[in-house]
């Protein structure tokens, strides 16, 4: 199939040149204004837009710098008769558009930018991937000794990491590596923490003077940890401000608030808190209904995605099994000991081929106290059966 290139331009003439040009390599779609492009497009079907500069109502500059919001790895073209410098800087600054054509542009030209901007999307994708491997690869030596060394904060993170991700799914503009990665991170800097005070933190107990002063200290710790490593500082901003909250008060003083905290901190102060109430006891209904009530914690739209996620307050089944019964996606409902009472997993860890490897092992060697407490998704409920046709008594126009 091939690929799909956007172009954007009033004159009626052009374009359809374009078209029949580099119809042997680009399906080409053909749009008379900016309108009409954005209009319920998903423009990251499109490997390339190019628009014209003086388009009518929203010019070019405009036009790419919302896809480039929208859909910033799709290459970015401009046509245009006005060879301004002040339009150049704009299209460059603004839009930060691939290449800058003027018009009249022979297709022969369109064809080689688009082609030279295939190969730069292909060269940044492979490097992004590259280096997403290289930093999964730090993020999981960073958890393996939190793992380590603290498994109640651990098993706080992992509950943390799960909530965050379902809500990122609902909260707009929240799909991004970043946040992935603050919310696996959170916890690093409970490290620097004593161990009782780890365990208040995770069973949701109050906090007062030198052990709150303490806990309030936890996410400069960890940014400290994080943000020397090379492109993690937005994750290490990120896990600076999870404390915060959206009027500004709380965790670090200083004058951030509302939108300017960035929005993985606004997901993460809002699981965190959510997380804390249901280990101190809450039902989800109630820990909802207390953050809805308070005023100026909360990003509105963060605290609508935890009261979407727990819409109709269905709790998971919590049972008990053995090691040999776990079965991957099951999250533990309590703390898991060995038999000499070593906490060896946090309550709120996922089994995974490797827990389930690494308990069964244990298990059969007699080093655990079972049964094992774990929650697991409710049933899905039987669909109602689709009741078969009625026929009609005579054939319709008899």
């Amino acid at each position: 199939m091939p690929d799909k290139v956007l172009v954007v331009d009033a004159d009626t003439v052009a374009p359809g040149l374009y078209q029949r040009a580099l119809r042997k390599r680009y399906e080409v779609e053909l749009v008379g204004s900016a309108e009409i492009a954005l209009d319920q497009r998903d423009l990251t079907a499109y490997v390339a837009v190019v628009a014209e500069a003086r388009l009518p109502r929203m010019d070019g500059v405009e036009l790419l710098v919302e896809v480039r919001r929208r859909a910033p790895d799709v290459i970015r073209v401009m046509l245009t008769a006005d060879t301004s410098l002040e339009v150049a800087l704009a299209a460059d600054a603004d839009a930060q558009v691939f290449r800058f054509l003027t018009k009249p542009c022979a297709p022969e030209r369109l064809a080689s930018a688009l082609a030279a901007g295939l190969v730069q999307r292909r060269v940044t994708a492979a490097e992004r991937e590259l280096l997403l491997k290289t930093l999964r690869g730090s993020v999981k030596m960073l958890m393996d000794v939190l793992t380590s060394v603290s498994p109640t904060a651990f098993g706080r993170g992992e509950r943390v990491r799960r909530l965050v991700r379902q809500m990122a799914e609902l909260t707009p503009h929240a799909n991004d590596w970043q946040i992935e990665f603050a919310a696996m991170l959170s916890q690093l800097g409970m490290v620097t923490l004593p161990e009782e005070l780890v365990g208040k933190i995770a069973r949701g107990e109050a906090l007062h003077g030198a052990e709150l002063r303490a806990y309030l200290e936890h996410p400069r710790a960890g940014h400290d940890l994080i943000v020397n490593i090379p492109r993690l500082e937005g994750v290490a901003q990120i896990v600076r401000y999870q404390e915060k909250r959206w009027d500004g008060s709380g965790a670090p003083a200083d004058d951030r608030r509302g939108d300017r905290i960035p929005l993985g901190a606004r997901l993460l102060k809002a699981a965190l808190d959510f997380d804390s109430m249901l280990s101190a006891g809450h039902s989800t209904a109630r820990a909802v209904r207390e953050m809805q009530g308070r005023a100026g914690y909360y990003d509105p739209a963060v605290i609508e995605a935890v009261a979407t996620i727990h819409k109709g307050d269905i709790d998971a089944e919590i049972k008990a099994v053995r090691a040999v019964d776990l079965v991957n996606g099951m999250v533990l409902a309590g703390d898991i000991f060995s038999a000499t009472g070593l906490l060896l997993l946090a309550n709120g860890t996922e089994i995974t081929p490797s827990v389930r490897l690494r308990l069964f092992n244990v298990a059969s060697k007699g080093g655990l106290q079972e049964p094992i407490r774990v929650m697991t998704p409710p049933p899905p409920v039987p669909a109602a059966p689709v009741p078969a046709p009625v026929a009609s008594p005579e054939p319709i126009g008899a």
